[in-house]
């Protein structure tokens, strides 16, 4: 009896650790991390820094390396923020300010592709990787947001 009770717990230990729920955004040390590589051009430069630092960050990062989410966040932020700029003109009759193609709704939708190699997202199925991805960015956004926030830290 005792043996067969000893399987029984082995064969479900499979499904304990598969029911371990998922973090639902990246942890606060990596967006951290995040906002302190993309704040001191957004600071500088605005937008137009936030995009050359993103655009770079493809550039120079492999889809399957840890830091890509990075990129990917950052992205996110930019999309929005454009798309955003660009229909408040356009609703007040006013030229787009940002005819960036790269950084436009459909090229975002071929990047989010990407989420599928990003490390950290490997266990998780497809609906569950845009939720993280736009909880960490929202979590980098009020990172943003309490790093201008901070007296000490003055745009050079």
């Amino acid at each position: 009896m005792k043996k067969i009770l000893f399987l029984l717990s082995l064969l479900t230990l499979p499904f304990s650790a598969m029911a371990q729920s998922k973090p639902e955004r990246a942890p606060d040390a990596y967006i951290k991390e995040t906002a302190e590589r993309f704040f001191p051009n957004l600071c500088k430069d605005s937008l137009e820094g936030l995009m050359n630092d993103v655009y770079d960050c493809y550039q120079h990062t492999k889809d399957t390396d840890p830091k890509y989410l990075q990129c990917m966040i950052g992205d996110v932020y930019v999309v929005n923020a454009v798309s955003k700029a660009n229909k408040k003109a356009a609703a007040l009759g006013r030229p787009i300010p940002f005819n960036v193609p790269f950084f436009s709704q459909e090229k975002w939708a071929g990047r989010s592709g990407d989420l599928v190699t990003i490390p950290q997202l490997s266990g998780y199925i497809l609906g569950e990787r845009t939720p993280y991805l736009v909880k960490s960015t929202n979590k980098f956004i009020d990172d943003i947001n309490i790093m201008y926030a901070d007296k000490n830290n003055v745009c050079k």
